[in-house]
């Protein structure tokens, strides 16, 4: 069986939980996971998970953590005593940044090297950090292969220098399974409930859905909006933004903060409301989705019609006009004439929804995802000669 060595920063955050299904696979290969760091949650359980930090608690002490944020490269060194040469097939590693200090390790291993890009690691870091163009150049050519989110994400990553026959689209997919289709609900009370969801960061655009929710209130004050998410450390100031236009829009009462919760308890969330808000945008230090927000695929999964703007990827999620709607980045008028949509045609939200869930059934079932990465990593055997590359399909 094909043996598959996951390598992620912190395993798993709340935030990252798209990366649990490549772990987990379809059966076909056995993964093993190495990580600098072990999350305090266990929302996502995996027996064969190594972390450099629970090894070595000493390194979680500030001043030791901070050297390892920004030298990682020392967890990834000893990483390479507990795994025997010829014990992995293929190293898949998770954000870019991360997969240029794994190319060591990669060598070490004699296993090839697929990468997949999610989001700052393609936009933000290249924009800030120069350096990091160089260090793409390098790793695009030891690199073997290389996924991103969408068409948008693989062109960003073909600017930066690397070869396009080495870029496949891999779609984040989300278990059909789990969530389940709110289309048919009726709102016999006429009220328009708006959920929002997202790390409080400038790239989500929350202020932008506060302003068109209180703007839209104005001429159909049924609507209510709830926010799921929060901010820790550098985006803090962010949180204090949004809170501010809250109150500046005077729609305190009409706005729920609910703070991070479990992905279970937004899956029932969205059972509870009639339209998802997600208008992302291009922050002032260059960071961007990359790819496309994998709650806007959980909601048009669930059958409930989005609200988002023409960023990065999220067009080919959101399909406009027909399972959502979209308007330019930061136009707050386009986002409250598109809650106003709604409000003024109830009957849209079941046709918007089911027209939804049906385009992710079709083009974003994680089972259809996993088998499409099982048929990356063949390939990628395959060219290198490897006898696993014939993975039973």
């Amino acid at each position: 069986m094909m043996k598959v060595l996951h390598l992620v920063d912190t395993y798993l955050p709340l935030t990252e939980g798209w990366i649990y299904p490549q772990v987990v696979g379809d059966g076909t290969w056995r993964s093993q996971v190495g990580a600098v760091h072990r999350s305090e949650s266990d929302y996502y359980p995996f027996p064969a998970v190594t972390a450099f930090t629970e090894q070595w608690p000493v390194w979680r002490r500030p001043g030791l953590r901070l050297i390892l944020y920004r030298y990682p490269q020392i967890a990834l060194f000893w990483l390479r005593s507990g795994i025997p040469k010829g014990g992995i097939d293929l190293v898949h590693c998770h954000f870019g940044d991360l997969a240029f200090r794994a190319l060591p390790l990669a060598r070490h291993l004699g296993a090839p090297l697929v990468t997949t890009f999610y989001g700052y690691d393609a936009t933000l870091l290249p924009t800030q950090q120069p350096a990091w163009r160089r260090r793409y150049r390098e790793l695009f050519s030891r690199g073997d292969f290389f996924l991103a989110e969408g068409a948008r994400m693989k062109e960003t990553l073909v600017a930066l220098g690397c070869p396009r026959e080495k870029v496949g689209v891999f779609h984040l997919g989300v278990d059909l399974e789990r969530i389940p289709s709110a289309e048919g609900k009726e709102r016999p009370d006429g009220m328009i409930r708006l959920l929002a969801a997202g790390s409080f960061r400038e790239k989500k655009g929350l202020t932008y859905a506060v302003e068109a929710f209180a703007r839209a209130r104005r001429s159909y004050p049924r609507i209510t909006l709830t926010v799921i998410g929060d901010a820790v450390g550098k985006d803090l100031g962010e949180k204090e933004k949004i809170l501010g236009t809250v109150r500046r829009c005077g729609v305190e009462e009409s706005v729920t903060f609910l703070g991070f919760q479990p992905h279970h308890r937004f899956v029932e969330e969205l059972g509870k409301h009639d339209l998802f808000i997600s208008p992302s945008v291009v922050a002032a230090n260059g960071d961007s989705e990359g790819g496309a927000p994998v709650a806007i695929t959980e909601a048009s999964a669930a059958g409930v019609p989005v609200i988002s703007t023409r960023h990065c990827d999220i067009p080919e999620v959101v399909l406009d006009q027909i399972t959502g709607r979209l308007s330019a980045e930061r136009d707050i008028d386009g986002l409250a004439q598109s809650i106003l949509f709604f409000a003024g045609n109830p009957g849209s939200l079941l046709q918007y929804g089911a027209r939804a869930r049906r385009h992710i059934e079709e083009n974003y079932n994680v089972r259809l995802q996993v088998k499409k990465l099982k048929g990356y990593y063949q390939d990628v055997l395959r060219r290198n000669g490897d006898p696993h590359s014939e993975v039973p399909r």
